[in-house]
């Protein structure tokens, strides 16, 4: 793995000449491999950020290894108020009429709040090679507790998976949707009732990358606008062939992928546990991990799925909590918010409205193209 890691960073320090780097460091792993590598390869003029809500909770790991690495930090904190005058500023009307316009496709809240910021607080560079922790290895995470055995699997397994995965970032998909949703997927997937595990690994995680490559491919259009480059060291051409020719077992939840990072906290962190001590599973995931493989995995999963939808149902009937509760909701107004949510829209629903609301619709005099609609007239009722 570090032979393939050092062929990238390689590239981008041959890429980057003297530009400054700045590396959006979270603390997590894959910032902390990032940092890792740009101190192993002596990049110089690096600077580090973390943007955050809580600052107590997500700077100290951030900033700790910043300092043992000699890299400069700053950190950004995001409130309520400096989201809503980005929001209602115009960079992201420019912003969203680049992407999409008529909020058909909106800015990445958090990702242009933090470019604006960068661009106007004088602490960092205005321009330079801005590197992600993006990484291929993240599609490890969704192989299923069923993907490292051998032998068959149902393909509703697979289906469900795809769809509880994917199809739900972000919004729920109620009884009427999930069927039809699901539906489609068999089609596409398999007839036959059954797929090879490894087939069917392969399908999981090819959604995952195909959505992953083309929502980080969109945020191109953000960096472009206040005029910095964007390298994603961990999904080069290298590392992608490298971790897909991986063992699953080493793919599946990362293991391979996370333990060579705690061999890096250890060669480049007087004390590991400072950024690793938050990397705990919760209750449920420690379960989850005891049963995976066994027979109760699948009915312990489908009563805490249960439970859970019992009790997100009754915790969207008080809007205001929800407002409160979700930073997203919070860039419109609640006068907004609370004549538009019934209780399962995603925020970019409320986005898209507000966007129609403030745009001028005007009915074109002729088609986008180079002809006109009169033009055409001139065919025959036969043509």
């Amino acid at each position: 793995m570090e032979c393939v890691l050092d062929k990238s960073f390689q590239r981008l320090k041959k890429i980057a000449g003297e530009k400054p780097i700045i590396l959006f460091l979270s603390g997590g792993y894959d910032s902390r491999l990032v940092a890792y590598m740009l101190k192993r390869h002596a990049f110089e003029n690096v600077y580090t950020l973390c943007h955050a809500v809580d600052p107590l909770k997500d700077y100290p790991e951030s900033k700790y290894v910043a300092n043992q690495l000699g890299f400069e930090w700053v950190g950004y904190k995001r409130t309520d108020d400096k989201l809503r005058r980005w929001y209602k500023s115009d960079d992201w009307w420019n912003v969203e009429e680049m992407i999409g316009g008529w909020g058909t496709t909106n800015p990445t809240n958090n990702l242009g709040f933090v470019l604006k910021q960068m661009s106007t607080d004088g602490r960092l560079p205005d321009s330079g090679i801005i590197v992600s922790g993006h990484s291929i290895a993240s599609i490890g995470s969704y192989i299923p507790h069923w993907g490292s055995q051998l032998g068959q699997v149902e393909s509703t397994d697979v289906v469900n998976s795809i769809s509880e995965q994917i199809y739900t970032t972000g919004r729920k998909l109620n009884e009427d949707t999930k069927p039809l949703i699901n539906e489609i997927l068999t089609s596409k997937i398999s007839n036959d009732g059954s797929i090879g595990v490894k087939c069917a690994n392969n399908i999981i995680e090819s959604w995952h990358q195909d959505r992953s490559e083309k929502r980080y491919r969109n945020h191109r259009y953000m960096y472009d606008y206040w005029g910095f480059e964007r390298w994603a060291p961990l999904w080069s051409r290298e590392f992608q062939e490298f971790y897909s020719s991986l063992p699953v077992r080493h793919r599946k939840d990362r293991q391979l992928y996370e333990n060579y990072i705690k061999k890096l906290d250890d060669r480049f962190l007087d004390d590991p546990s400072r950024v690793q001590s938050h990397e705990v599973e919760s209750k449920v995931e420690s379960i989850a991990s005891i049963l995976s493989g066994t027979s109760l995995y699948r009915p312990g999963k489908l009563a805490y799925d249960k439970m859970k939808s019992i009790s997100d149902r009754i915790s969207t009937t008080d809007t205001r909590k929800i407002y409160d509760s979700e930073p997203q909701f919070r860039i419109i107004d609640y006068d907004q918010f609370e004549k538009l949510y019934t209780g399962s829209e995603h925020r970019k629903i409320l986005l898209v409205v507000d966007a129609l609301g403030r745009t001028s619709l005007e009915v074109p005099k002729q088609h986008p193209y180079e002809y006109t609609f009169t033009e055409l007239s001139c065919a025959t009722d036969n043509d």
